[in-house]
C-alpha cells in the first residue's frame, strides 16, 4: 500500500508581513469577490440573465415537479444568528433602507443596491430583478419572486407556529416562481439584547420533496449572507 501523501505547508514572507495559509486563503477571497464582480459588472444584468437563463428554466421545472410530488408538506431551513456590536434595530433599519431603495428606487437607486450590496452579499446573487434577487437555490440558479409582508396572515398555520413572541422585528414572505407558483415561505426575526446587540431568527420552508441540497446550501446560504450584510451595514454606520 502506497504511503499516505505527507502533509505540505507553506509559510510566505512578504512585504505585508508573514502569510500562512490562512492569510492566503483570505487574499485568495478578496481577490476572487473582485473578480467575480468585475466579471459582472462588464457583463451587466441583461447579459448575465442571457447566460443564466436555461438554468433558470430548468429549475423551475424542477420547483414544479418538487411541489406536485410535496402536496402542502414543506420542510425548513433554520439559522440563528448571535450578533455583538450592532443592535438588531440598527441593522433592520439598515436593511429596510436598502430593500425599499432596491423595490422603489429609480434605476440609479437599484444599479447601487446591486453593486454596494446585492453583489457583495454572495457570490451566487447573480441578479436584481424587480420581483427580487435571483441566486442560486438547489444547486441553480433560480428567478424567486419574494414577497414580503409585515403579517403572516394567510401564511400557512406551520409558518405563525415557527415564531417567537419576544422578537419584536419580524418580516414574513412568500416564494414563487415566475409563473406565480407559491413553491416556498419565510420569516425573519430580530430583537435587540441587553449586551448592546441583537438576536436573528431567520427561516425559510421548502418543498418536502425538494432535494437535501435545498436545506444544505440555504444553511450556508443565510450564513455567508447575513455575516456580510452585516459587515455591509456597519460600514453604513461608520460613514
Amino acid at each position: 500500500m502506497a504511503d499516505k501523501a505527507k502533509k505540505v505547508t507553506a509559510q510566505f514572507h512578504t512585504q505585508l508581513g508573514d502569510a500562512d495559509n490562512q492569510t492566503v486563503n483570505k487574499w485568495e477571497l478578496r481577490a476572487a469577490r473582485r473578480g467575480l464582480l468585475n466579471l459582472k459588472t462588464l457583463l451587466g444584468q441583461e447579459k448575465l440573465q442571457e447566460l443564466i437563463q436555461p438554468e433558470m428554466d430548468e429549475n423551475d421545472q424542477n420547483i414544479h415537479g418538487y411541489m406536485e410530488k410535496s402536496g402542502d408538506k414543506f420542510k425548513d431551513v433554520f439559522v440563528t444568528v448571535d450578533l455583538q456590536g450592532m443592535t438588531a434595530t440598527e441593522y433592520v433599519t439598515w436593511q429596510g433602507q436598502e430593500m425599499k431603495n432596491a423595490i422603489m428606487g429609480d434605476q440609479a437607486a437599484r444599479d447601487k443596491v446591486l453593486r454596494d450590496v446585492v453583489f457583495p452579499a454572495h457570490p451566487e446573487h447573480y441578479l436584481l430583478l424587480k420581483s427580487g434577487i435571483v441566486e442560486t437555490l438547489g444547486g441553480l440558479p433560480t428567478n424567486a419572486t419574494v414577497s414580503p409582508q409585515k403579517t403572516g396572515e394567510g401564511l400557512p398555520q406551520f409558518v405563525a407556529d415557527a415564531t417567537a413572541a419576544d422578537y419584536p422585528h419580524k418580516s414574513f414572505s412568500t416564494i414563487k416562481l415566475a409563473d406565480g407558483l407559491i413553491w416556498g415561505y419565510g420569516v425573519t426575526e430580530y430583537k435587540d439584547t441587553e449586551n448592546g446587540g441583537g438576536s436573528f431568527r431567520l427561516h425559510v420552508w421548502w418543498p418536502e420533496a425538494a432535494p437535501q441540497i435545498f436545506l444544505d446550501d440555504h444553511n450556508r446560504h443565510f450564513a455567508v449572507e447575513y455575516r456580510n450584510f452585516i459587515q455591509l451595514a456597519n460600514e453604513a454606520r461608520e460613514k
